[in-house]
């Protein structure tokens, strides 16, 4: 298999290794879905795609739909209308808080500023406290799905050697189900865990070796304009 390896190489080495038929349109096409499969599968898991976008909030409005291709929240930080900078990271709670925290304030629609606090309801929702009392804006960091693999050209868009192994790995054990090997379909889950853990780790390197800034909750340890909302209290 070709290195680094593109869906067609991917598609070749499966349908090798599963004893598939290269000729037979539906077991292809059956490949190109197990391998997409696996590719989505092991971005979710590893978080290894992530992106950003913004989400535009709207005054007295407190609870709002996330963009479809945030598939996890990473963090999220607001900016007031007006301003030039973003604040701290919104702070996640439960939903049973922001309730109470509304039912303290007045209820659910009083405009009390800049949001600092969400909580995550549903699928695709998120319930913002305070209720913003403006045009801000959210910016939200996030776990995101890639495009799929389509043309024979594509490469995934994760590090190798993992991606050609992962993406062969995971299609592997559907194949193993489908021509019922038994022996198959022992050996390939426990090897794609094995190249699974393998990319955890080489994605927590990827940060360095330093210990992380350990934050007092409640605290700022950044020097800032006493004039300037911290959004923290």
């Amino acid at each position: 298999m070709a290195f680094p390896s593109t869906f067609a190489d991917i598609q070749a080495s499966v349908i090798a290794k599963a004893r598939l038929d290269p000729n037979n349109a539906a077991d292809v096409s059956k490949v190109k879905d197990w391998i997409n499969q696996a590719y989505y599968r092991v971005c979710l898991e590893t978080e290894c795609v992530q992106a950003q976008t913004t989400l535009a909030l709207t005054a007295n409005v407190s609870q709002y739909t996330l963009p479809a291709a945030v598939q996890r929240i990473k963090w999220m930080v607001a900016q007031q209308q007006g301003q030039t900078f973003y604040g701290p990271p919104l702070r996640l709670t439960s939903l049973d808080d922001i309730l109470f925290r509304r039912k303290a304030s007045g209820g659910g629609v009083v405009s009390q500023g800049t949001a600092t606090f969400y909580a995550f309801s549903a699928p695709s929702f998120v319930d913002l406290w305070p209720t913003p009392g403006q045009a801000d804006t959210l910016l939200i960091y996030y776990v995101a799905f890639p495009p799929v693999l389509s043309a024979a050209g594509d490469l995934p868009q994760i590090d190798e050697p993992y991606a050609s192994e992962l993406l062969e790995l995971g299609a592997l054990i559907d194949a193993s189900d489908y021509i019922k090997d038994i022996m198959a379909g022992y050996i390939y889950p426990q090897q794609f865990q094995d190249a699974m853990y393998r990319l955890r780790q080489h994605l927590s390197r990827m940060q360095g070796t330093q210990s992380l800034v350990f934050r007092i909750p409640g605290g700022d340890s950044f020097p800032h304009d006493n004039s300037t909302d911290t959004g923290v209290w």
